[in-house]
């Protein structure tokens, strides 16, 4: 109400300047150019609400697991002249395909292999030799050049990319 009124009395007294002021053109009427003033009164423009945008959720768990049944972890003979005989595998049960690429096996004393790209399909397994040869689908190898598992026990661990423990076992 306040700047209401003091609006009001500031254009009133521009007009009475106006009248006041000397007239435009030489020996004619007075003209008066009207003044148009306008006062913005600032209000609080509420700011839009962020949203969210969607992001692929990691995964929590995955059901890749050990697979003894497959796995060999005292090669035949003496280990150091085969270790392509040594192997662990690995199987996927879970009902998707799964991107194994950066996970990381380790054993008891934290050897470690880091997965390359590679994807695991639905039902597949796979065996990761502890010697050296060319990957494939179903064979993989960590290019060592003494064995990982013991022959007496050992533990192995299965980690995601993240390196949250997906398996462990222990033979």
């Amino acid at each position: 109400m306040r700047r209401h009124a003091t609006l009001g009395f500031a254009l009133l007294l521009l007009g009475l300047l106006a009248l006041s002021a000397p007239a435009i053109g030489a020996g004619t009427a007075p003209i008066y150019l009207p003044i148009f003033y306008t006062v913005a009164t600032p209000t609080a423009t509420p700011s839009p609400t962020p949203t969210r945008t969607p992001t692929a959720t990691p995964r929590a768990s995955y059901d890749v697991l050990v697979a003894p049944w497959c796995s060999n972890f005292d090669a035949e003979g003496d280990d150091r002249q085969n270790l392509n005989d040594e192997y662990v595998c690995f199987q996927n049960h879970d009902t998707v395909a799964v991107d194994m690429s950066g996970w990381f096996v380790q054993d008891r004393v934290r050897t470690t292999y880091n997965f390359t790209p590679f994807t695991l399909g639905v039902g597949a397994h796979v065996r990761l030799h502890t010697g050296s040869d060319y990957d494939t689908d179903t064979d993989l190898y960590w290019g060592r050049g003494a064995p990982v598992w013991n022959n007496d026990g050992d533990t192995v661990y299965l980690y995601d990319r993240r390196w949250n423990l997906v398996d462990q076992y222990d033979y």
